[in-house]
């Protein structure tokens, strides 16, 4: 039987520096109940570590989250977990496990505690290298192992948010690389953000309450296609569809980078393509707003 060394950590201490963060405007991970230790003889070790910046120019800090709060400041939340594991060739994976928020929800600094497992007589050094990355209890973009301790792979779905800070919670990439011995990570966010609003200025064309089936296609990987039925709502004197979608920073647009509404109004299909982009890229950790009025529809056979 193999041994496997146990990591507790005591007081992992994920503190951010006191700043303003807020996005710069431009305007599957299955959820796993606590997984059993392993029956192996364990030594524990007592681990500190902190995660934030001290970087206070908003628009270029690396940015720390679950959420984001009412002035798109990112904030944890209950339920966030940061799973380690070390990275040094020929002993990757050797060092790994998560910790979870402690205390600190709603605010720019926690305190995580946890375990981590050190495996095949491996002894983590000083200059251990360590990669870090924030799992928020929404998460829909990482993979995680059978036995829930690490991340296997990271993959966005097609399905969108109802807005920004849904979509913050549930599409997120922060990541980090640190020493074991300097027990700190700055985590940097890897996810671009774009909120759609899209007004129907189309009179008896459309109700409230409609579901309106949307389709956002930024270029023609198929990996990049998202998709969701909607409801339409009326906050003001129009009726309208909002929602926020996530890409992988560095997603390009291609210039007829379109969204695509069908709904069904008897006696009629009604269908529209409307154009949303130029060529351009979207740039991780930056939040774009794009705003269409639809005063024409089509009635599809």
């Amino acid at each position: 039987m193999k041994t496997v060394s146990l990591i507790k950590s005591v007081a992992c201490c994920a503190a951010l520096a006191a700043f303003a963060i807020s996005f710069q405007s431009c305007c599957k991970s299955s959820i796993v109940q606590d997984p059993e230790e392993p029956e192996t003889k364990v030594v524990a070790i007592p681990y500190t570590a902190s995660v934030g910046s001290d970087n206070t120019d908003s628009s270029t800090a690396p940015q720390t989250r679950a959420t984001i709060n009412s002035s798109k400041k990112y904030i944890f939340q209950a339920g966030d977990r940061l799973f380690v594991e070390n990275t040094d060739s020929g002993h990757e994976g050797d060092v790994y496990g998560y910790l979870t928020i402690a205390t600190g929800e709603g605010t720019s600094s926690a305190t995580f505690d946890g375990t981590l497992y050190s495996k095949n007589g491996f002894t983590p050094a000083d200059n251990t290298p360590l990669k870090a990355t924030l799992v928020s209890v929404n998460d829909r973009i990482h993979s995680i192992s059978s036995d829930g301790f690490t991340i296997t792979g990271t993959s966005y779905p097609s399905s969108i948010a109802a807005d920004l800070a849904e979509a913050v919670s549930m599409f997120s990439d922060f990541t980090s690389t640190g020493l074991y011995g300097t027990k700190s990570f700055i985590l940097q966010q890897s996810s671009a953000f774009v909120s759609f609003s899209i007004l129907f200025e189309v009179g008896d064309k459309i109700s409230l309450g409609q579901i309106v089936d949307v389709a956002v296609t930024p270029n023609s990987d198929p990996s990049t296609s998202r998709s969701a039925s909607l409801v339409v709502v009326q906050p003001g004197s129009y009726k309208k569809i909002m929602f926020t979608a996530a890409f992988p920073g560095g997603t390009k647009l291609d210039a007829d980078a379109n969204i695509s509404l069908n709904w069904f109004l008897s006696p009629n299909n009604y269908h529209k393509v409307v154009s949303f982009g130029s060529s351009n890229t979207l740039q991780a950790n930056k939040s774009y707003n794009v705003g269409r009025s639809i005063v024409d529809v089509s009635i599809s056979i």
